[in-house]
């Protein structure tokens, strides 16, 4: 009766009630009755679920993973002798052919307010006007939604759901899509959002995390909340694993402590529920599928290296209100760094770098991008840099002062995908990554067969070094393919 009642409300909200009118003269009442029988389940579903939350809660251990090699990284960058191509390797390799770049420049977004029409008093709404990562936010919240709890409790954590439920928290929500839908916000975004909205209205850590769990649910997340001592912690089920970052395993999911910073310490025991809200499974995702749009405080950035006795500028532009959005970041599977769709600005470097390998064979333009990512950059291992792991996202790379082994092989990896439309992947080893290229054409060199292509080592920490060459330090030692979403 439940899903019924659930799939009629959502397929009747699709649908234009004009379009029933000549067909049936009861349809404004019939449709009145379900929707008011849709409130009704709604309703009776957040009353059974606080019921549930005032008693089924059990003490999680929780666990806890640092996302660190097996041994530590080189901490300086090793150099070879430039080797210039000869012509037979050349004539070997196809000629790329490169699709024309657009370039349109970021513009600050100004979102159109979406129309609210509530059914409380216009007394009880209140703007909320703030910068989120250079993006102007203003937001009409119902002041009902500051709900106090002075002691945290399974009980008193029930109520708080009680209370919520019975307000229009649907106003914020479609508020909140309005936002992410124009921004191309992903789920790191959304919470971001949700989260400093819950601290501005609270003023609290504790019933910032209780807002924005109601809020993500309700959006049909698979979220819990758990508590230890007076601290309340939010709790993700996700598709994607973190580091620095504390976990507990309930059945067989695993749910992440989510943080406004991206890190959590090991925080041993942890009371919550067993238990689900209903028709929240969606799982929570730190994959970034289309290219987030805070484009505040742009920074240019001229690229200067040389390659085979000429020296180069690539002139490169990325925003700062990105990267400090970046900072935030949880660490992750590296895949989510590979395959993330990179900001509009990256463009400008692409059509700059196209003008340099336009015409040129694949091996050659491969050894040109793998110079610009070597000599670009000063190098520092992350540990030495920020005293953690910390793996960037290309932009970042941009930004930052030094990078290291995975910075510069997701920075390569990204160049190869969007001009030379290349597979490309990942290739771990004990204490470095690097990356390998599917070449159109035979090259010689260190390389590896990968669902039945063969791929050729490219080494964008290994100064100077063309495709092809390992470093000798890791030549036949064992490593694990990170596989990559072409054109990504």
């Amino acid at each position: 009766m439940k899903l019924k009642i659930f799939f009629i409300f959502i397929c009747l909200s699709l649908l234009n009630a004009d379009d029933f009118k000549p067909l049936d003269s009861n349809y404004e009442d019939w449709i009145k009755n379900e929707q008011t029988e849709f409130v009704q389940y709604q309703k009776n579903m957040d009353e059974e679920f606080a019921e549930m939350l005032k008693k089924d809660w059990d003490v999680f251990m929780g666990e806890y993973a640092i996302k660190s090699y097996e041994k530590p990284k080189p901490k300086k960058m090793p150099k070879t002798k430039e080797k210039i191509l000869t012509k037979v390797e050349i004539i070997k390799s196809p000629k790329v052919t490169i699709k024309p770049i657009v370039i349109t420049a970021p513009k600050p977004i100004k979102i159109k307010p979406i129309k609210i029409t509530p059914k409380i008093k216009k007394t009880s709404l209140r703007n909320l006007k703030f910068n989120f990562y250079s993006q102007s936010v203003d937001i009409k919240y119902d002041t009902r939604h500051k709900i106090y709890i002075d002691r945290y409790t399974k009980g008193s954590i029930a109520n708080y759901w009680n209370n919520m439920s019975r307000i229009d928290y649907k106003i914020l929500i479609k508020q909140l899509n309005n936002y992410s839908n124009n921004l191309n916000f992903n789920d790191w975004a959304k919470y971001q959002l949700i989260h400093q909205i819950g601290s501005k209205i609270h003023q609290d850590e504790n019933l910032a995390n209780l807002f924005t769990w109601f809020i993500l649910s309700k959006m049909g997340y698979d979220m819990k909340v758990g508590f230890n001592n007076s601290k309340i912690y939010l709790l993700a089920n996700s598709e994607n694993k973190m580091f620095q970052v504390s976990y507990f395993t309930l059945g067989d999911k695993r749910y992440y402590v989510l943080n406004p910073d991206g890190k959590s310490g090991n925080l041993g025991q942890v009371f919550t529920y067993n238990g689900e809200y209903p028709n929240s499974n969606r799982k929570f995702s730190l994959d970034i599928k289309k290219p987030i749009k805070f484009t505040g405080n742009v920074v240019n950035k001229p690229l200067r290296f040389s390659y085979n006795n000429q020296a180069f500028k690539i002139d490169s532009k990325f925003s700062k209100a990105l990267v400090n959005f970046y900072k935030t970041y949880p660490q992750a599977d590296y895949k989510v760094y590979f395959d993330a769709q990179k900001s509009s600005f990256s463009y400008y470097m692409l059509s700059d770098i196209k003008s340099h390998i336009q015409g040129k064979s694949e091996l050659e333009a491969v050894n040109f991008l793998l110079r610009l990512t070597q000599k670009s950059f000063e190098y520092k291992t992350d540990p030495q840099q920020f005293g953690y792991e910390k793996v960037f996202f290309p932009e970042e790379t941009l930004s930052y002062p030094y990078s290291d082994c995975e910075d510069r092989s997701i920075f390569f990896s990204f160049l190869v995908k969007k001009l030379l439309n290349l597979n490309v992947v990942g290739i771990k080893y004990s204490n470095h990554l690097a990356a390998a290229v599917a070449f159109s054409g035979s090259v010689r060199g260190d390389g590896f067969m990968h669902n039945g292509k063969k791929y050729t080592i490219t080494d964008p920490t290994f100064i100077n070094a063309n495709a092809g060459s390992a470093m000798p330090q890791y030549k036949g030692k064992n490593f694990k393919i990170i596989s990559q979403m072409k054109g990504r």
